[in-house]
């Protein structure tokens, strides 16, 4: 995927400092977060499925079940997971889509 054009003048000048500074690059741009490590993505991660369980523990499972079936039918534990697959896909579109 390739840089938008702020992320990559911020990458540039960033290196460009270190160089005439003397310091490391790599660690130049990991205080500026603009590198990915191993723990930073499973911070990264740990904090999706936080949000993903706290905005799914915000909706009570009628309410999710009522986004899709008629309050007054009865529903199917397999209605239910397919109700909750659904708000996952809208969440996980959320993120996608936000820049």
């Amino acid at each position: 995927m390739p840089l938008d054009q702020e992320t990559y003048a911020r990458v540039r000048a960033i290196l460009a400092r270190a160089q005439v500074q003397g310091h490391d690059p790599a660690e130049a741009l990991e205080k500026e977060n603009l590198l990915l490590t191993p723990t930073r993505r499973r911070n990264i991660e740990a904090a999706t499925v936080e949000f993903v369980i706290e905005s799914l523990e915000n909706w009570r499972p009628a309410e999710l079940l009522r986004r899709k079936y008629r309050s007054d039918a009865p529903t199917t534990p397999a209605q239910m997971q397919t109700v909750i697959i659904e708000y996952l896909t809208e969440v996980a579109n959320l993120f996608r889509n936000n820049k």
